[in-house]
């Protein structure tokens, strides 16, 4: 078996326990140059696995050493084979903690999904593949995408990947070797795809499928999510399964952020449309209405109000503006503007429901005034201020 000097450069690389990400930076080569580099290395040693691939290589340095000693020859294969094992769980590790970081610092389901089918794809040496998650309409699953290699293989393709990649593309077809996980709910594993029976074929001119790992992603006994994995070389088996379970276990922690997030922008919206035809309700009472704080901070006017007293405002303006200095900068255009401002802090002071306050202003307009303190558990919350002209009914009165 003869091995290239880049080979040999990997593999010493991956026995000192570096990742492909650092053996990229270390080479000054491509993630996917790694990988390319890695294939040819696993069908070099008909091996399942990179971490198999360096045991091997290290057993064949070791040969000549120990040759004449079998003893020694049999702890070497042992120790390289802890090795290889550990070395697996130290990139899984890397893998887990690189797409974490991405997820917490981004708060991005879609970015931190990108992150982990790039590491799966590296640790299994797979060509492409996608991670998605299973939601079911009407009782039947469907796969929203969430990464997704690109594997655009025409114009038309490129297009199509291009618009609804950001959103997410949505698989509704069943009778495909993906879909099939959806249906049993079990991992799908197709090492001769193109004879396959549960294949569902593929669209003209899209990349050969060799191989295919379909595996599920549960919270409990629900099926949440899927990764796919294709053309692994020498295809995949359940030691490969196994193996990706803390990265399902990963996929469905970010599914159920994702979704507990998307519950609450729902819910937030909601409250938001309620808010907001509640404004638009109040806006058409006759009255004019404020509320203020218990500091005196205005908290909410409906237009009305405004209207009445003929503001060069908006009501969002006057939200958190304080009303003892509007108060004083308004007190001019009442008659008795001292008496104006003694009767507020008079009510205030007293606590108490107050109703028909009459106010008279220099152009001659009448206003009514009802205040009402607003009391939560016994505690006053805030003031409601509601006003209404009366000048007609003072005129006819009179």
């Amino acid at each position: 078996m003869k091995l290239t000097n880049r080979e040999v450069q990997l593999l010493n690389a991956a026995a000192q326990g570096k990742t492909d990400r650092e053996i990229s930076l270390e080479l000054q080569i491509s993630r996917d140059t790694v990988s390319s580099h890695w294939r040819r290395i696993l069908m070099k040693f008909q091996a399942n696995s990179r971490t198999e691939c360096v045991a091997r290589y290290a057993a064949h340095q070791s040969h000549q050493l120990v040759s004449e000693n079998a003893l020694l020859s049999e702890e070497v294969a042992e120790r390289t084979k802890a090795q290889a094992r550990e070395l697996a769980q130290k990139n899984m590790l890397a893998a887990i903690t690189a797409a974490s970081l991405t997820y917490i610092q981004d708060n991005d389901l879609k970015a931190s999904m990108d992150s982990l089918l790039v590491e799966v794809l590296s640790l299994t040496q797979s060509e492409y593949g996608f991670i998605g998650e299973v939601i079911y309409e009407d009782g039947v699953p469907y796969l929203q995408e969430h990464a997704l290699t690109n594997i655009a293989w025409s114009k038309e393709t490129k297009e199509l990947y291009d618009l609804h990649h950001a959103q997410g593309l949505q698989f509704r077809n069943l009778k495909t070797l993906f879909g099939q996980v959806m249906v049993t709910q079990s991992a799908v594993i197709a090492n001769d795809a193109p004879n396959d029976e549960r294949r569902g074929g593929l669209p003209a001119g899209h990349p050969p499928l060799d191989a295919f790992l379909g595996l599920p992603v549960f919270h409990g006994s629900d099926l949440i999510g899927m990764i796919g994995l294709a053309n692994r070389p020498g295809g995949y088996n359940q030691e490969i399964i196994d193996y990706l379970q803390p990265l399902a276990v990963c996929c469905a922690t970010y599914i159920l952020g994702w979704r507990a997030k998307q519950e609450q922008i729902a819910m937030q919206q909601k409250f938001t449309d309620t808010a907001e035809l509640i404004s638009d309700l109040v806006d058409m009472i006759p009255s004019g209405l404020l509320y203020e704080s218990p500091d005196r901070r205005v908290g909410f006017v409906n237009q009305t109000f405004i209207d009445m007293f003929n503001l060069p405002v908006s009501k969002e303006a006057l939200i958190g503006t304080s009303c003892q200095e509007n108060a004083e900068r308004s007190k001019h255009i009442f008659k008795e503007p001292d008496i104006f401002m003694e009767r507020i802090d008079t009510l205030l002071k007293a606590g108490m429901t107050t109703r028909g306050d009459r106010l008279e202003f220099i152009n001659g307009q009448v206003f009514e005034r009802d205040f009402l303190p607003i009391r939560s558990r016994g505690v006053v919350s805030g003031y409601l201020w509601c006003y209404r002209d009366i000048t007609n009914q003072v005129s006819r009165a009179a």
